[in-house]
């Protein structure tokens, strides 16, 4: 459960997010939170609402302030009373719906402290997608007339830069590239935990993963499609791990593709690397990405990757295709070969080697000059 610690000191940094719901933005971000707190920065996660299955890694360091809003849009005077109140030095948001509230929060408090805002996925995932919510239209109206007031624009990938700067009328000097801290010390020991499917038990037959919600921008469509092809010239297996809005549609197109019993959609998986370390391939075919935490992960494990190019920083992770195979968006055909390829004739690369450049240590320090912690620190 979430803790409440005294106020004694300054706050470093406080770090605003709606919920702690089941979503790489909000793990990447608690990630980071923890991080930061273990390098001596005192750091408030201040929540909307502390709910969701991430609350439970909130590092012991970190102080959590939960607003107990309904939604983040009602979260709002709770937090400009908290603003008022305890004076971060610096102020960090993240996903635009949050990041328009605190811009907002940070307008009528009146408070001196350095803000960022940061975008973890392409502003244009509504229209890749086909069609954006209430909220998301709502949220990217708001946006392009209050981003300007932030002092910094974060996003996670040098492909985002060039959309932010037009969509939310942002200056390029005022936006900056900090890729998400993904691999950690800890990864080898979850790699090595117990096998969670059958399948990847290594009885001969090779296993494709892939790790994501069940969502249209995340591409399982299109994968299953590309897997039925394949699997028409040669056995193999599919595993999905992931919830979503997608999973009646999913499950329907599984059953038409004739190959129902190689292909498994088991739900929300709590340790995606024991699956990824024993999988044969891991593929990544969303149609819309921010900076893809689930293929640096794999490759962590040493994995063979599979993604597409319009996936976000995909193509920046895999440097255009030296660490893994890229194929072009909604095309099934070409992901079929490419998972093939994959199967019969991975890269001899050392791709853990480009997973650790992806170091969470490297991020917070990043993210810590970002901000002005390290000058904060030392003026005290």
């Amino acid at each position: 459960m979430p803790r409440q610690i005294d106020q004694r000191t300054r706050i470093d940094a406080a770090i605003f997010l709606p919920s702690l719901e089941g979503g790489g933005a909000e793990r990447t971000t608690v990630d980071l939170a923890n991080c930061l707190a273990r390098e001596g920065y005192k750091i408030d996660l201040v929540l909307a609402s502390a709910t969701g299955p991430f609350v439970e890694i909130i590092g012991a360091e970190v102080n959590v302030v939960d607003l107990k809003a309904r939604s983040v849009a009602w979260a709002l005077p709770g937090f400009v009373a908290y603003l008022r109140k305890v004076k971060p030095t610096a102020l960090l948001s993240a996903m635009t719906h949050a990041n328009v509230i605190a811009i907002l929060a940070h307008t009528l408090s009146r408070q001196r402290l350095f803000l960022a805002v940061s975008e973890r996925g392409s502003p244009r995932q509504g229209s890749i997608t086909g069609g954006a919510s209430l909220r998301q239209r709502l949220s990217m109206s708001m946006a392009r007339y209050l981003y300007r007031r932030a002092d910094l624009v974060i996003t996670v990938a040098n492909a985002l830069n060039s959309d932010v700067a037009e969509l939310f009328r942002v200056p390029q000097d005022r936006i900056s590239t900090i890729y998400n801290g993904v691999f950690k010390s800890d990864i080898d020991v979850l790699a090595k935990a117990p096998s969670p499917h059958s399948w990847l038990d290594g009885n001969g037959v090779p296993v494709i993963l892939a790790v994501g919600r069940l969502s249209r921008e995340k591409g399982m469509d299109i994968l299953i499609k590309a897997f039925a092809l394949a699997r028409a010239r040669r056995p193999c297996r599919l595993i999905i791990y992931g919830e979503g809005t997608e999973r009646t549609a999913l499950e329907a197109q599984v059953r038409e593709t004739g190959y129902a019993d190689d292909i498994a959609l088991p739900g929300f998986i709590a340790n995606p690397l024991a699956a990824m370390a024993r999988a044969s391939l891991f593929v990544l075919p969303s149609r819309s990405e921010g900076l893809p935490g689930a293929l640096i992960q794999a490759m962590a494990c040493g994995t063979p990757v599979v993604a597409t190019s319009a996936a976000g920083g995909a193509a920046e992770i895999l440097e255009g295709g030296k660490w893994g195979l890229l194929v072009g968006p909604e095309d099934a055909c070409a992901m079929s070969d490419a998972l093939l390829r994959g199967l019969d004739k991975p890269l001899s690369v050392d791709i853990r080697s480009r997973a650790a450049e992806f170091s969470e240590g490297r991020a917070a320090n990043r993210y810590a000059a970002a901000l002005g912690l390290s000058r904060a620190r030392e003026a005290v």
